[in-house]
């Protein structure tokens, strides 16, 4: 379990500094559907992988359940990037509010 874990901790990365960057930008809905997102898929694969693979479904359930969260908060994120870029070409004070934009 460590092992797997362990390869699959840049995934979990990601996934923390897309949903913070995102929540700390004032999208809420996101990273609370990544959570959402997140439980759905560890139980599906909970459902679907521990009876074929056993203890090894158990562990491979979680890296992929941070894997599903991480899509909707990556696009939240490439969106919001691109609103702010957009935003702060022409003043300084859109990248303190991007929704005045």
């Amino acid at each position: 379990m460590l092992l797997v874990h362990g390869v699959c901790y840049m995934i979990l990365a990601l996934l923390f500094l897309c949903r913070f960057t995102v929540q700390g930008l004032g999208q809420t809905l996101m990273p609370t559907l990544a959570g959402v997102m997140e439980l759905v898929i560890r139980t599906i694969a909970a459902f679907l992988l521990v009876p074929k693979l056993e203890f090894l479904g158990a562990a491979i359930a979680t890296p992929l359940s941070w894997l599903g969260a991480l899509a909707p908060v990556a696009v939240a994120w490439f969106l919001a990037a691109g609103k702010l870029k957009k935003c702060s070409s022409g003043t300084k004070a859109a990248v303190l509010e991007p929704e005045e934009c």
